[in-house]
């Protein structure tokens, strides 16, 4: 049996334009075969941006208490579905903006009555399946990290700088990689993740319209208007590029070795489901890199 109980909920101050509350709690776990029971504390941060709170008509006489109601319910929300699938962190945090389906604001705030000392119980499996709890935790980072890109963009320039042509090549991300032709599929379906960027929103906030300058081309220009520290994201991104180019036909074998090399894996590949959790910690990092800039282009006042 696994519950989390909600120790603390605080208002605090976000770069985002909008308000965030965080959620202090405790994830209490009894554990088999004498093991000690585990009591591990996490931060919960859920963010709503402005452009949210203006469509539920929260914007005036919005205090402290009632932020922390109309953040309540997503933050059980998002634990529970964290719980079932073995992805809660130490550290989490969600933007809700007017992309996501939560328009009309879906819950009765009348209905909350506990928030400090609320608990959610969830009844884990007992089978063994750490190695996919693994994969699912970096998997559904890169979710995350997606998410929170878009919903910041969408909050100022109501668009979406990632785009996901494919569901199967999210779904992919969770699969474990048993062959070289799993792992050639899964390095395409990870090359369509970066190389699918909403080109025409790129184009249109950089006012560039030379058709020779591709998506990463138009992105860096992006990244640079925002400010002049170094782009990892981009490096990043073309590196997994050019890895996906060499599978599955290596047509320069230098060329794979040196990119595989760059990220970490040694060529040939023997393990190859370790070398795909490694690509995609490699492609969670540029997501990083990029939500950090994003930060700073989205707007930064409060309400």
């Amino acid at each position: 049996m696994e519950k989390v109980v909600i120790k603390t909920a605080k208002f605090r101050n976000t770069q985002v334009n909008g308000r965030a509350v965080d959620y202090t709690v405790v994830r209490h776990k009894d554990n088999d075969n004498f093991i000690k029971d585990t009591n591990d504390e996490c931060l919960i941060r859920i963010i709503l941006t402005r452009f949210a709170l203006i469509g539920w008509g929260f914007v005036d006489n919005l205090d402290t208490d009632k932020l922390i109601k109309i953040t309540f319910p997503f933050a059980v929300k998002f634990i529970t579905e964290k719980l079932k699938d073995g992805t809660l962190k130490e550290f989490e945090e969600i933007i809700i903006s007017r992309e996501d389906d939560f328009f009309p604001y879906p819950f009765d705030l009348n209905k909350i009555d506990k928030i400090e000392g609320f608990v959610i119980e969830f009844n884990s499996e007992k089978a063994d399946i750490g190695k996919q709890i693994q994969a699912n935790l970096i998997a559904d980072s890169i979710i995350e990290l997606r998410d929170n890109i878009n919903a910041l963009i969408y909050s100022k320039n109501k668009d979406i700088l990632l785009k996901l042509g494919q569901e199967r090549n999210i779904l992919h991300l969770f699969r474990t990689i048993d062959n070289q032709e799993q792992f050639s599929y899964a390095i395409a379906t990870l090359g369509n993740l970066v190389n699918d960027l909403n080109v025409d929103f790129l184009r249109k906030v950089t006012s560039n319209t030379d058709r020779d300058i591709k998506s990463f081309g138009l992105l860096e220009l992006f990244l640079n208007s925002i400010d002049n520290t170094p782009n990892k994201s981009i490096e990043i991104f073309k590196t997994i590029n050019r890895i996906r180019q060499g599978f599955p036909i290596h047509t320069d074998k230098a060329e794979i070795i040196k990119n595989l090399n760059k990220v970490g894996i040694e060529y040939p590949i023997e393990n190859h489901n370790d070398s795909w959790q490694i690509l995609l910690k490699y492609y969670k990092s540029g997501l990083t890199d990029l939500l950090n800039k994003i930060k700073k282009y989205a707007p930064q006042h409060v309400l």
